[in-house]
């Protein structure tokens, strides 16, 4: 399994990148190779479910608030039915309540085979784990921002913000979709397009509350990574380009680098990236949904309300089977990115990559935490 898993991020780069001429056998080929490359996500996810089995529940996160009145009622359900029997240690009647609050999601083998484990030995739950790339880094990150760091989130009022969009001139596609949705949902931020910044351009981006990057890998091309390291990055930053924070080699006496380092070497609360190199039209889609679900608009239309067929056409038009109410804003950044890992009208390979680096942050512009 774990050599599956490996073989995705080795082949990501031969499955996805076009390359001949844009013939008609050509791009047939290209399709049915990024079809059999779904299919062998596919399978490794099944085989992760596998692996896991019901213990993919604890995975879940906290339920949405709309479900907590329900999932308050089924814990009183798994105590009611645990108090008849004096055996049930604690241990099993929290794995029980942890289980049958996602029960929806488990298969009948994985209800089987949690039958089997909570009528067997303990299970160390004392252990809790949390991962990051360096101890030092995180210390530093919250002692900077400790005075705002509340239940575990810091709290950030994303009021302002600023992006960089085609600096290079040669994506014209992503910089007209783009412009469309800057203009849409966020028209009074700061957005450079098809412009090089200046360093002292990007020394007024970072002040801001938010800096979103736009084009190719993660804009080394543009200011160095040695360069944010002196800088003092108060921004939550978005990189949306290709290997945008994936890990390179140094040689073999060195530690692995990536952008998000740099960032975090400026005190950069968080950073959002890729690991793999993706196309253009998917990570608008990906982009905006993160965007718009994570900060506020002044519209009283949510852009998860266009049609997105019209949009990648180049135009903004409301889509006449959505309903006029605007959908509820997630305030925690890492539940916007789930929620677009999550999005199923793109591949798991356009998905697989993002990821999250840095402290959990919380948007108090939606609603006080």
């Amino acid at each position: 399994m774990y050599s599956t898993f490996a073989d995705i991020s080795i082949n990501f780069k031969e499955y996805i990148v076009f390359s001949g001429e844009k013939t008609k056998a050509n791009l047939e080929k290209y399709m049915r190779t990024c079809k059999n490359f779904e299919e062998n996500i596919e399978k490794v996810k099944r085989s992760f479910k596998n692996f896991l089995g019901p213990f993919a529940t604890l995975f879940a996160g906290n339920v949405p608030r709309n479900c907590s009145t329900q999932q308050k009622k089924i814990f009183q359900e798994v105590d009611e039915f645990c108090d008849r029997f004096p055996k049930i240690s604690t241990r099993n009647r929290v794995f029980l309540s942890l289980f049958s609050r996602q029960v929806d999601k488990l298969r009948p083998e994985d209800i089987k085979m949690a039958g089997k484990l909570l009528s067997e030995g303990d299970t160390n739950l004392q252990e809790k784990v949390c991962r990051f790339s360096c101890f030092d880094t995180l210390a530093k990150l919250y002692k900077k921002y400790e005075p705002n760091i509340k239940n575990g989130y810091l709290a950030i009022n994303i009021k302002n913000g600023t992006a960089v969009v085609n600096p290079d001139g040669n994506l014209p596609d992503n910089e007209k979709r783009m412009k469309l949705f800057f203009e849409y949902w966020m028209p009074s931020w700061n957005v450079l397009f098809n412009t090089k910044p200046t360093p002292e351009d990007f020394e007024k981006f970072f002040q801001s509350d938010c800096y979103i990057y736009m084009g190719h890998g993660h804009g080394s091309q543009l200011l160095s990574g040695s360069k944010i390291s002196e800088m003092n990055v108060n921004a939550v930053v978005f990189l949306f380009g290709c290997d945008s924070v994936r890990l390179t080699s140094m040689g073999h006496h060195a530690e692995m680098i990536a952008s998000h380092i740099y960032y975090h070497n400026a005190l950069c609360p968080a950073v959002v990236g890729s690991l793999v190199i993706g196309l253009d039209l998917s990570m608008d889609v990906l982009s905006t949904q993160i965007i718009s679900s994570w900060i506020a608009s002044k519209k009283t239309k949510h852009w998860s309300t266009m049609n997105m067929k019209a949009w990648k056409d180049g135009t903004i038009q409301q889509n006449p089977n959505s309903t006029a109410a605007t959908p509820s804003h997630e305030r925690r950044l890492a539940c916007a990115v789930a929620k677009a890992r999550a999005y199923e009208s793109e591949k798991n390979y356009n998905k697989v990559g993002l990821v999250y680096r840095g402290l959990p942050v919380y948007n108090v512009s939606r609603s006080k935490m």
